[in-house]
């Protein structure tokens, strides 16, 4: 059964803890079988993350959580060039903007009262956006951004803001992006700290030290500062012992976002791998 009530709520909310995202409709990814090796590992809620092509049914992904005894604590919004919180075209906005109350739905449908939200679209042509295109969308994203926290405020939830690689149009810059939600100033408006993408565009272990009171939850990876390739800490090159030390003090999800096979996650696993999340992630 899924933990409810204040169990349920201290346990998440009173100690780091590890958490995974568990992708939904993907032809590669099978939630029960490979959800199962992230149990084992220490993992002890989800991320809810669906292709928007192949949704599954609600109930179907309930279950899944259900049978592995795991909670879904959150959800991944919808994201891409179909929504841009920090666009320059009002109407535009204000439609990406209304679909993060149907997320919120969904949310809350799943248990889970949290939803991340890329603030800004993927450049047209993939390339790295310029200062001056990044400083037009910082009025409407701060808009965006105080819209959320009202709505986050009416329906019970967080949303979660995301920071960004360079080929998008907001939310590259860590520091920068946690100053414009500490503006903001609401408990319904918080930051997802990525590594990974931390780790393309800063010194990851000094923006997270510069973000983290407004940090409610991480995305983990790693990568080699080029390709935002998802791999598990322990590959690429960020300074894990120096960001876990940064971490003790943490309190919030420590969520696994990586895109590893069945078969490559049980090698992981074989060779240790929960104690070093354990020794990297401080989580307990």
């Amino acid at each position: 059964m899924r933990q409810t009530g204040a169990t349920a709520a201290t346990i998440l909310i009173t100690m780091a803890y590890l958490a995974t995202i568990a992708s939904f409709g993907f032809s590669d990814f099978d939630p029960p079988s490979l959800l199962a090796v992230y149990k084992d590992l220490g993992c002890v809620a989800l991320q809810y993350y669906r292709n928007e092509a192949n949704p599954p049914k609600l109930e179907e992904v309930l279950r899944v959580g259900d049978d592995l005894c795991m909670r879904y604590d959150s959800i991944h919004g919808a994201f891409g060039s179909n929504y841009d919180p920090s666009s320059t075209d009002e109407a535009f906005r204000k439609k990406s903007i209304a679909v993060y109350r149907q997320e919120a739905e969904t949310a809350l449908k799943l248990g889970g009262p949290k939803i991340v939200v890329h603030p800004g679209a993927p450049s047209a042509d993939g390339k790295i956006v310029s200062y001056q295109v990044q400083q037009q969308r910082l009025a409407p994203l701060t808009q965006s951004l105080h819209e959320l926290a009202e709505m986050g405020q009416e329906l019970g939830v967080t949303y979660l803001i995301e920071n960004l690689p360079g080929i998008y149009y907001a939310g590259t810059d860590p520091a920068a992006l946690a100053e414009m939600i500490r503006k903001v100033n609401s408990p319904h408006l918080k930051m997802c700290f990525d590594t990974g993408h931390a780790h393309m565009t800063c010194d990851v272990v000094d923006h997270f030290k510069q973000c983290v009171d407004v940090i409610d939850y991480m995305h983990v990876s790693v990568n080699n500062k080029r390709f935002d390739s998802h791999l598990i800490p322990g590959h690429g090159t960020i300074p894990w012992e120096a960001l876990g030390h940064e971490l003790k003090n943490f309190q919030g999800a420590a969520m696994l976002e990586v895109f590893f096979s069945l078969g490559m996650m049980q090698r992981e696993a074989d060779a240790g791998l929960a104690s070093t999340l354990k020794q990297f992630l401080q989580t307990d």
